[in-house]
């Protein structure tokens, strides 16, 4: 045996020995084993229990069943001998609870820990038969029925040989005819080839298996005998599954079930994890699991440093200000979780986490926290943490609030039992007492004064456990201040939650209402709310127990008061807050549009808008309205309940006690006619009227004049070319329509352009805010800070604080934004903050407010954009960006303050732009849906040492089309790729781009967030670097890579495919390549990845079929049909030939002829030899007809859509994004498809002279 084994057995076999005395001593149930049984996760039919079996009552079979919360009820005489009686019984019942829930010691290093409180995050891939699986009430529930339901995590495997599975089980009211499933080594989507240990809750069978190819093997199992082992409904069991070398063992509640040895157990490959439940009676809950191992990390190492920052400053000394930071580790390899504590100071809140790279470069927005655990990612390599504390503002109805941060306890507790047990340390308050006694703090009720007598309230705190030791916590919320005679209580202990009131006149406790409920060592956040005569206790946000009262709490008075009833069991408070629940009205708004004497509801915003600073009010409160008129109308009235107001500030009147209904009525405006506005630098002044005879001098004038007499449709404003205007903004107040767009353009003789520089004194050098139909075109615009390096040399920038942009688009509660166009300007020399994305050259974003959680205002987008024929040199950090909207979130950990929702941006299209040494990303699009992205060249991206920049990618949209594009030499091989379908999208098609010489390959591939169905076809791939296709964080489903011809004339030295990272991401999925071209020499592995698991992983999930393997490079065996030529001259015209720069600044593409080289060959044995698609999604297992369309839903609904199927189901296939003027029909050069007898291999379908 090995010493690690040694230690294993050691640690287990000392707890079991404590176990079996426990066991003695309480009269715990025994087991042995049965008869034989076989059955497969997938299959529906138990032999041994019939679907119609009618299971023994607990009356039949003489099972004794223990409540908890029944049993919690106890009365006691007074407070003090209350903690004698009460609170030991208490004791005794939660240590029986926990001897049946016992584990045995976690392994030092945890894989994979999950408590389900925050629901399915993306990493469970829910399959639902006839049953319904649920993330609720904190567990994962199987409740329903079927042959399979399950839940497989896609996180990662468990990347361990050697490991141990713990996790509770609670059997519900009508678990009657039901299997449990543990699958581990999985592969295949959770199913085929698999470990498991199946519980058979109808006969108490316990089973280790294993299945392959659709066969079962049964190891071993047990089965009660007499009824010694039975499962009880109701009961919560620990699960242990210890996985090592050839052995399986069993636990449960702490004590050796099952053990078995078996060599096909060491032999199978590491895999997936899954649970799962049949038959057709589950009711099942999963909760606490974790995976853990002995075996250590090995690689290259990486270092976490940790930081602090005051309200936007860093601490000279880390937590020498607003707070401290910690971490459970200092250091970790590739894909180890390090978790974060951050700890605020008196009068501060932790605000946010920022993350840098070991060069200083910000990393936010590519870490992604989840319950503040980060995972560490060979491609940040050593990274820098950094925690944000801002002062604490109170709240509007804050009553009372302590941090329990200061030095001492807070006077305004009143009465306090006994100080010498009452400890406050950094930012914790702990509550202990004397032995067999009690102890508490009572809130001066002072703080209620404020409030009316019938006023309600709210206490929030968290609480935790303060050791092992089970005691009995409580928060009084109605009583007195001196005494805790007399109270309304809320109860948690070890196993129950429970509203009492304990009577002062006989001194007996009285059980209001209770519910099963775990108190543990871990924080909750406790809310006990009341209201009127309602009290309600929420845990974590979730509503657990409720209680009215009929006799008005018998004239308790308010008071709040934090009690342990148990000594030797301290409770742990963080932060206590009361604060006044306001008896609030809702906040209507409605536009109406009156024409001819007729009011009509305008539903689509075309006259104007109206939106409040909140969503309900309460009297005496301000509320401020805000107002926008488009263009051709102006705001009529203004109502509230029907009375007119003059002022969009109101105060909300005492005799409003319904809803506040605000009604803007617009009509019809009567607008000049439009005209030009002339501007000259040199000749112009700013007293003259703007004709072309006396122009203004200023763009401030523009402004100035447009805040009086907003600018109508048809207007132009015309700036001298030749003009420089320097350190100002062009900014104005009016909108275009359709018909007559606002137009802001050149005039005058020359070729040079007028030119407008910001010098880094204003961060926006246009800005354009609620305003539609503007066109914006033949500007120069440069915005160079003198404080910062302006060199515009590799990796040279030093500006990593300042924002600076050439043109900013935003928006907020408008409704479409329509008709932006931006053409034919000249942007260079921005030497932006290359930290930050969202600065350099032109942006869009939406903006909302979130209130109460959830979007407020008026669904905004824009529609109808149009970025052409632009021009961006040395801009730092991004090229374009659009857009970024806050009605537009499809993954919570990535935007966790934003309520998901999808209202994308249309019609948007980026066309004809050169980019040349841009810092970060060249175009990005995102939160739009059928975006198109063509005929732009992007050269020199990632230009300064700004982490992981692509060249041109989508990120967080659907049906996105990137083609006609080049892009080369994007630098660093942290990403680097000329192009990247980015996570959080759908749909995303990249098809007639040249890609070459880009440092980190041609083509990432994302898969951290929800992402479905990225399609890469008919794209040529020259001597790109590092590794061809990279798949990030995982692999999408539905992903499909065809017709592509890749070459490159040296070894790419991380593989043709490249996986890394699948720890940080939502699964590695089946994807599939066929008809593409590879090209390399001799020696060039296929298959690369950040360690050897991903290696395997790409190789099991990789679908290839009818690939050409030409110059030297082998096939892999995995590819069934593959096509190997030895001589690329007889494959291609002049392979390599393509040009490695370009001179020009219009894209090189296949119309241009600098690609011929890539034209096959007459009797090219790629000719005719392809697969189509129907003939590849056959051989992929898939149908034509079973293709989903999802092309209608956001990225969100069709990912999880898509986790219960299989990945062939979820290709883009033939749902071509339905863009105007796209052509789908075509080759990489521009033939049709298919010219000969059927689909040739490669970029490049043959055509003869005859057929040319």
């Amino acid at each position: 045996m090995t010493r690690k084994k040694q230690k294993l057995r050691k640690r287990i076999g000392s707890l079991l020995l404590c176990m079996s005395l426990v066991s003695s001593i309480m009269g715990m149930p025994a087991y042995a084993a049965y008869t034989e049984d076989t059955e497969d996760m997938s299959e529906a039919v138990v032999s041994e229990a019939p679907e119609d079996v009618t299971l023994p009552t607990d009356s039949e079979t003489g099972a004794e069943e223990t409540d908890a919360v029944e049993a919690e009820d106890v009365g006691t005489a007074e407070a003090e001998e209350e903690t004698h009686v009460e609170e030991i019984l208490e004791a005794d019942e939660n240590n029986v609870a926990n001897v049946s829930a016992s584990h045995i010691d976690t392994l030092d290093r945890v894989l994979i820990e999950e408590n389900f409180d925050q629901g399915n995050q993306g990493y469970w891939d829910v399959l639902n038969s006839n049953g319904t699986v649920s993330f609720t009430g904190g567990k994962a529930v199987f409740n329903g029925s079927g042959p399979c339901n399950r839940i497989g995590y896609n996180g990662d495997i468990i990347d361990a040989d050697d490991f141990l599975i713990q996790l509770n089980m609670t059997l519900n009211e009508g678990n009657t005819n039901s299997n449990a499933k543990i699958a581990f080594k999985t592969a295949d989507q959770y199913e085929g080839d698999r470990l498991q240990v199946r519980f058979n809750f109808v006969q108490g069978g316990i089973y280790v298996e294993r299945t392959q190819n659709n066969s079962v093997i049964n190891f071993t199992k047990v089965w009660s005998q007499g009824g010694d082992f039975t499962w009880e409904t109701g009961k919560t069991y620990a699960i242990n599954v210890l996985v090592e070398g050839d052995q399986i063992t069993v636990y449960v509640d702490g004590t050796e079930i099952v053990s078995v040895t078996n060599a096909d157990i060491q032999s199978m490959e590491k895999g997936y994890f899954a649970i799962a439940g049949q038959y057709p009676a589950q009711n099942f809950s999963i909760d606490d699991l974790c995976i853990s191992t002995d075996e250590e990390l090995s690689g290259e190492l990486y270092t976490v440093t940790l930081q602090t920052a005051t309200n936007g400053v860093i601490d000279s000394v880390p937590g020498s200000g607003g707070g401290t930071l910690t971490a459970d580790k200092d250091s970790g390899y590739d894909g180890e979780k390090v978790t974060l504590s951050p700890v605020p100071a008196h009068n501060y809140v932790f605000d946010s986490y920022g993350f840098f790279l070991e060069n200083g470069t910000s990393a936010d927005g590519l870490i992604t926290v989840i319950n503040n655990t980060i995972t560490l990612d060979s491609k940040f390599g050593n990274i820098t943490v950094v925690a944000y504390f801002v002062s604490r503002e109170p709240g509007a109805y804050e009553l009372f609030y302590d941090d329990f941060a200061a030095s001492e306890i807070d006077d305004a507790y009143k009465t306090v039992g006994d100080l010498s047990y009452i400890e406050q340390n950094s930012g914790e308050l702990t509550i202990d007492a004397v032995a067999n006694g009690s102890n508490y703090l009572l809130l001066d009720q002072s703080v209620f004064d404020e409030m009316t007598a019938d006023g309600d309230y709210r206490i929030s705190t968290d609480v935790k456990k303060g050791n092992a030791t089970n005691g009995t916590m409580q928060i009084m919320f109605k009583g007195e201040d001196t005494s805790i005679n007399g109270r309304y209580v809320l109860v948690l202990n070890g196993g129950a939650a429970v509203f009492r009131y304990i009577d002062p006149s006989n001194n007996t406790n009285i059980q209001l209402a209770a519910t099963n409920f775990t108190f543990s060592n871990e924080y909750v956040h406790a809310d006990v709310e009341v209201i009127s005569d309602t009290v309600t206790f929420y845990a974590d946000d979730r509503e657990i127990l409720s209680y009215t009262t009929d006799d008005n709490w018998k004239n308790a008075d308010n008071c709040v008061g934090l009690i342990n009833m148990t000594g030797g069991a301290p409770v742990v408070f963080d932060e206590l807050l009361v604060e006044q629940i306001p008896s609030a009205v809702d906040i209507t708004l409605t536009v109406k549009l009156e024409e001819n004497g007729s009011q009509t509801v305008d539903t689509d915003y075309v006259s104007g808008t109206v939106t409040a600073d909140k969503t309900s009010a309460v009297s005496g409160e301000t509320v401020t309205l805000t107002v926008v008129e488009k263009a051709g109308y102006q705001l009529k009235s203004i109502t509230v309940n029907g009375e007119e107001i003059s002022n969009l500030t109101f105060t909300v009147p005492s005799t409003v006690t319904d809803s506040l209904d605000i009604v803007a009525v617009f009509e019809p405006a009567q607008l000049r006619t439009p005209r030009n506005f002339y501007i000259d630098s040199e000749n112009g002044d700013d007293s003259n009227s703007g004709t072309i005879d006396a122009p203004w001098k200023t763009l401030s004038q523009l402004e100035e004049y447009s805040q009086t007499y907003a600018l109508v449709p048809g207007d132009q404003v015309l700036l001298k070319r030749g003009s420089v205007f320097e350190n100002e903004s062009l900014q104005f107040s009016g909108m275009g329509t359709e018909q007559n767009p606002i137009v802001i353009s050149a005039y005058g003789d020359g070729e040079d352009l007028p030119r407008l520089d910001g010098n880094g004194v204003v961060e926006n050098v246009i800005s354009l805010f609620n305003q539609e139909y503007i066109t914006i075109s033949n500007l120069e615009i440069t915005n160079t800070s003198p404080n910062y390096n302006s060199q515009f040399g590799l990796n040279t920038s030093t500006n990593t604080s300042l924002a600076l942009r050439a043109i900013n688009v935003s928006a907020k509660d408008f409704g479409v934004v329509s008709g932006i166009k931006i053409q034919d300007c000249y942007i260079h020399d921005i030497n932006g903050n290359i930290n930050l994305k969202w600065n350099g050259g032109i942006f869009f974003d939406v903006q909302a407010d979130v209130i109460g959680g959830e979007l407020s205002g008026i669904p905004t987008k824009y529609d109808d954009v149009l970025i052409e024929g632009c021009t961006f040199i040395n801009v730092d950090r991004s090229g374009i960006k659009l857009v970024n909207s806050a009605w537009c979130n499809q993954w919570l950990p990535n935007s966790p303050d934003i309520p998901l929702n999808w209202y994308p941006s249309t019609n948007v299209v980026v066309r004809n732009n050169y980019m040349e040494k841009i810092g970060g990303d060249g175009i990005t699009t995102r939160d739009t849906d059928g975006a198109l992205i063509e005929y732009n060249l992007a050269k020199d991206c990632r230009y300064q040492n700004t982490g992981y920049n692509v060249g041109i990618w989508p990120f967080e949209a659907a049906n996105t089309v990137i083609q006609y594009n080049e892009a080369y030499n994007t630098h660093g091989t942290q990403d680097g790729q000329g192009l990247d379908c980015d996570h959080a999208s759908s749909y995303s098609l990249m098809q007639y781009n040249y890609s070459h010489d880009n440092e980190g390959g041609f083509m990432l591939i994302m898969g951290g967030y929800p992402h479905t169905a990225p399609t890469v076809r008919y794209n040529i791939s020259q001597n790109d670097c590092d590794k061809t296709f990279e798949f990030a964080q995982g692999i999408p489903k539905g992903t499909m890579i065809y017709n592509n011809t890749i070459y490159s004339d040296q070894i790419v030295s991380r593989g043709v495919l490249f996986l890394s990272n699948t720890a940080a991401g939502l699964g590695v999925n089946d994807f599939y390549m066929f008809n593409n071209l590879f090209c390399y020499p001799d020696g060039q592995t296929f298959y690369g990845g950040g360690n050897a698991s991903n290696i395997t992983d790409l190789t099991n999930k990789g679908k290839l079929y009818n690939n050409a393997y030409v110059g030297g490079i082998s096939a892999p065996v995995a590819d069934t049909g593959a096509v190997v030529v030895a001589d690329i001259d007889t494959v291609l015209v002049n392979a390599g030939s393509g040009p490695d720069s370009n001179p020009s600044t219009t894209p090189i593409t296949g119309a241009s002829g600098e690609l011929d080289g890539y034209q096959l060959v007459a009797g090219s044995p790629m000719i005719d030899a392809g697969a189509t698609m129907a003939e590849s999604v056959t051989h992929f297992g898939g149908a034509m007809n079973e293709i989903v369309d999802g092309t209608a839903q956001s990225p969100n609904e069709l990912y999880y859509q898509a986790q219960s199927a299989d990945s062939i189901d979820y290709i883009m296939g033939e749902y071509f994004p339905e863009i105007a003027g796209v052509d789908y029909e075509v080759d990489f050069f521009g033939n049709s498809l298919y010219a000969g007898n059927g689909p040739d291999i490669g970029a490049a379908e043959y055509l003869n002279n005859s057929q040319s």
